[in-house]
């Protein structure tokens, strides 16, 4: 793939910008990491009130990859379409929302 710094740059600045308003607007919990060192990024989403015990990790979304490998491209358009998914409902999803959930 002959992607260039400054798509990368569009594509992550989308993401991170998602994760902030879906937090700010108390939707879940959104999460955007990037480790410039080894090129790669980590979106996470929990939903609201989700505090991690040290097992389970109710996460809605969980993905992570590298910009220098292929199907990076793939995987960070996929986190996008699904952090948009939450931002559209625009619906508060706590943990009693999750698969499960007693």
């Amino acid at each position: 793939m002959n992607t260039n710094q400054n798509d990368i740059q569009e594509l992550a600045q989308r993401a991170l910008w998602l994760c902030m308003e879906i937090t700010q607007r108390g939707l879940a919990n959104a999460f955007f990491d990037y480790s410039g060192h080894t090129k790669g990024f980590c979106i996470r989403v929990h939903p609201v009130g989700y505090v991690y015990d040290g097992e389970d990790r109710a996460e809605l979304i969980d993905t992570h990859d590298y910009f220098d490998r292929d199907g990076w491209e793939r995987t960070l358009r996929g986190a996008i379409e699904q952090l948009e998914a939450i931002l559209a409902a625009g619906q508060v999803i706590t943990i009693n929302d999750l698969p499960g959930a007693a």
